[in-house]
């Protein structure tokens, strides 16, 4: 399984980091999630295009984490490079009423021509694509946020969070996680409802029993405020601050 970060940024423009966005690569079948803005250019720099991504996840529908779903659908429908193989999407509950949202704004662009778009809302389900298996749980940020754990055929286990507050259920689904990535929006001590802190996705981590953590979604106050070491009072475990493009092998 090969993740790779297309953005560790947050809504907030940032220089250095771009919005949200994770592709995956899981026995021979693509991920794209949270596509934030620009996600699709970020692809092209890996070596991607849109048409090399079979599913797209989305954890909830905040803008910084979605816009880009929209450039995806209308870059299938380019004449030149047209797309032909289907394309499953995944999120909460709301999806389908989403997708009609977007058709009521963007019409025929965001319509497919040439492939089927299949749209499953899922809770508290698991489910098996190809030959990965996501175990999905509401996630504590929105009404219908989700986190996803994704174990390969060979048994490897990724876990992300999404954007979410300290919950169980981030908890449970990251046991025993080759990798984890979580949301890490504030430094300790600025606080916000619906994100994590340091010290916060440590104790994830920690209670996880994870092997690996790494932080993304970082807003720009993260910086230079030391967040690894707080991250570290509570996990002591292999733990690296995302950078964009970064590749993390499992």
């Amino acid at each position: 399984m090969e993740v790779f970060v297309l953005g560790s940024g947050v809504g907030i423009p940032n220089l250095n980091r771009h919005y949200p966005g994770l592709f995956v690569e899981s026995e021979g079948r693509s991920f794209l999630i949270d596509p934030g803005p620009g996600s699709l250019r970020q692809l092209l720099k890996l070596g991607f295009t849109y048409n090399d991504v079979d599913s797209v996840i989305l954890t909830h529908f905040h803008p910084d984490h979605c816009l880009d779903f929209v450039s995806f659908l209308f870059a299938c429908r380019y004449p030149l490079v047209p797309r032909e193989k289907g394309v499953l999407v995944v999120g909460p509950a709301g999806l389908k009423d989403f997708y009609g949202g977007l058709k009521s704004v963007f019409g025929t662009t965001v319509i497919p021509e040439r492939f089927e778009l299949t749209l499953k809302e899922v809770e508290n389900s698991s489910i098996a694509i190809d030959k990965t298996e996501l175990k999905i749980e509401p996630s504590a940020h929105t009404g219908n946020s989700i986190s996803i754990r994704f174990k390969s055929a060979s048994g490897k286990v990724l876990c992300y969070s999404g954007d979410t507050e300290y919950c169980a259920n981030i908890v449970e689904l990251a046991q025993g996680a080759d990798l984890l990535i979580l949301e890490c929006s504030f430094p300790d001590g600025a606080e916000v409802k619906g994100h994590l802190t340091p010290s916060h996705a440590g104790r994830i981590a920690r209670e996880a029993g994870a092997k690996k953590l790494v932080l993304v979604h970082l807003y720009p106050m993260c910086e230079d405020q030391g967040i690894l070491s707080q991250c570290k009072k509570e996990f002591i475990g292999n733990t690296e601050i995302a950078s964009d493009l970064m590749k993390v092998t499992i």
